[in-house]
Formats: structure tokens, C-alpha cells, sequence
């Protein structure tokens, strides 16, 4: 009798673990879906990400569903399950460089709009960009450039001291990881 009320006991603390490591694992595997975090290193962002902020990064926003996506429809705006992005918004994405970290830009412009800088005034379709997030303001030029489909052009904050698509192009929304959700350090620091 003993014995049998033993058995019992083990297979329902057996059964209890097993079931919270299962619970467990699939919250985990569901939250790397969703979200990641990532440092930000480098001065490119100040002041709006200083150098060794942690941001959490949605990697949900600019989902594209391989199911209901071919490769050619994968440059439309309407193949994103919940929005494409958009101008202003800051992301991280991957290196443009083998063997790089991933980088945090702003997103100045999307397909389809005309790019140029005119001593460090950004203008899109002609018309100059309002940015209040800006630190550090370059005198560089840029021609006109139109952002072909599928792509991004992204920009640092903290011009001077940014290596973004003045100097490796526009981006291919492929290599988009996801768009900085908020900042989890410093403590009570605010995305601008």
C-alpha cells in the first residue's frame, strides 16, 4: 500500500517538472520569436541610444510570412503581416559587412521616395527632413538617389560620426532583424 501511494506521489512530481519544462521551454522559444535584445556600441545613435545602451528589439513589426509571400511580392508594403517600415523609426539590422554586429540606424527614407543631402540638410522628394533627434549635423552631400524597391535608406543620429547608407547604400529589408522597441538601459531613458 505504501508503496503504491509512493509510486503515485513520484509519477505526479515527474509528470508536474515535466510539464513546467515543457511550459517553460515553449514561453522561451515563443520570446525569441517576438523579441531579442541587443547593446548598442558606438556613438552613431547619441544622444537618442548612447554607446552600451540595451534595447529590446520587436522582431514581430516587419514580419514577412514566407506562407503567403513569393519572392517577388516580398518587396510590397502589403506583405508584411503587421506594417512595413517606416520613416523615423529606429531598427537594427544586419551588418552590411561579413562577420560584423548588427547595426542601429533611423530609417530616413523608403522605396520608392528620392534621397539627397544638401550640407548635411536631409531632403526627401525635394522636401527637407525635420529632425529633432539630431546631434551632431554633417555638411556632407549626397545626389539624388532613388530607393528601389525592398530597400531602406538609414542614417546615425550622430551624423559625423556615423557609417550608414552614405557609405554602404540602402539596405534590403531582408536583413532587418526587427525595430527597437525601447531602451531597458540607463534606466528611465526614453526612445526620441
Amino acid at each position: 500500500m505504501f508503496l503504491k501511494i509512493w509510486d503515485v506521489i513520484i509519477k505526479n512530481i515527474i509528470i508536474d517538472t515535466l510539464e513546467t519544462v515543457l511550459v517553460a521551454m515553449a514561453v522561451f522559444l515563443i520570446l525569441q520569436t517576438l523579441v531579442a535584445g541587443s547593446r548598442v556600441e558606438g556613438s552613431s545613435m547619441e544622444t537618442s541610444l548612447p554607446h552600451n545602451s540595451y534595447v529590446l528589439i520587436n522582431k514581430m513589426r516587419y514580419l514577412q510570412p514566407v506562407f503567403w509571400t513569393t519572392s517577388s511580392s516580398r518587396v510590397n508594403d502589403s506583405t508584411y503581416l503587421f506594417d512595413a517600415p517606416k520613416r523615423g523609426e529606429i531598427i537594427v539590422f544586419h551588418s552590411p559587412y561579413p562577420n560584423n554586429p548588427d547595426y542601429v540606424k533611423r530609417v530616413i527614407a523608403v522605396p520608392g521616395e528620392t534621397i539627397s543631402i544638401k550640407n548635411g540638410t536631409i531632403l526627401v522628394n525635394d522636401r527637407p527632413l525635420e529632425e529633432p533627434y539630431i546631434t551632431n549635423k554633417s555638411v556632407s552631400n549626397m545626389q539624388p538617389t532613388i530607393i528601389p524597391p525592398g530597400e531602406i535608406f538609414v542614417l546615425g543620429d550622430n551624423r559625423s560620426y556615423s557609417e550608414d547608407s552614405r557609405s554602404f547604400g540602402p539596405i534590403s529589408r531582408e536583413s532587418i532583424i526587427g525595430k527597437v522597441w525601447f531602451i531597458v538601459w540607463p534606466l528611465n531613458s526614453k526612445l526620441k
